[in-house]
C-alpha cells in the first residue's frame, strides 16, 4: 500500500472538506453535528482552524486521488481528539489504518488520541480497537477511545 501518502491540508481544500463532512452517510454518526451544516459557517470553521492552529488535517491520497482526511482536534499540548473520513468506494481497504500509521509517526512522543464514536457506529468502533486504541469508558450512546503514541 505505498499508494497511500497523506498532505496538509490548505484554503484551497475548503469545498473538499465541506463535501465531505457533510457526507449523509457519515453525518448519522457525528456526536456534536446533528444535520448538515451551511458552507458559511464551514468557511468561519475552516479558516478559523487553520488560522488558530487548532489542531492538524491531513487529506489522505491513494494513487494521487484524494479519497478522505485524518482531523485532529487539540485538546492540549499533546492530546487530540481524531475524526477519520474516507469515502465509500475506498472503505475497506486498509488504507485508513495505513493513513492512520502514517499521521502517528508525524505526532511528538506521548501524544495522546482520543475517539468518540456512537454505538451505532460498530465499524469505527473495531476500526479504532483494531489500531490499538483502548476503551476507556463508555455510557449509553458513545464509547471513549484512547491511544498513546
Amino acid at each position: 500500500m505505498t499508494d497511500i501518502t497523506l498532505r496538509k491540508v490548505n484554503l484551497k481544500d475548503i469545498l473538499l472538506i465541506y463535501y465531505w463532512f457533510n457526507d449523509k452517510y457519515s453525518i448519522q454518526f457525528k456526536i456534536r453535528t446533528k444535520n448538515k451544516i451551511m458552507f458559511r459557517d464551514h468557511k468561519i470553521w475552516f479558516r478559523d482552524f487553520l488560522k488558530k492552529k487548532a489542531g492538524k488535517i491531513w487529506i489522505i491520497k491513494y494513487k494521487n486521488i484524494d479519497i478522505g482526511n485524518i482531523r485532529l482536534n487539540k485538546i492540549n499540548y499533546k492530546i487530540f481528539d481524531i475524526d477519520i473520513f474516507i469515502i465509500e468506494d475506498y472503505r475497506g481497504l486498509r488504507i485508513a489504518s495505513k493513513a492512520l500509521q502514517m499521521m502517528e509517526k508525524k505526532l511528538v512522543k506521548g501524544s495522546v488520541i482520543h475517539s468518540n464514536v456512537k454505538k451505532i457506529n460498530t465499524k469505527s468502533y473495531k476500526f479504532f480497537i483494531k489500531n490499538n486504541f483502548k476503551l476507556h469508558h463508555s455510557n449509553k450512546e458513545i464509547w471513549f477511545l484512547k491511544k498513546y503514541i
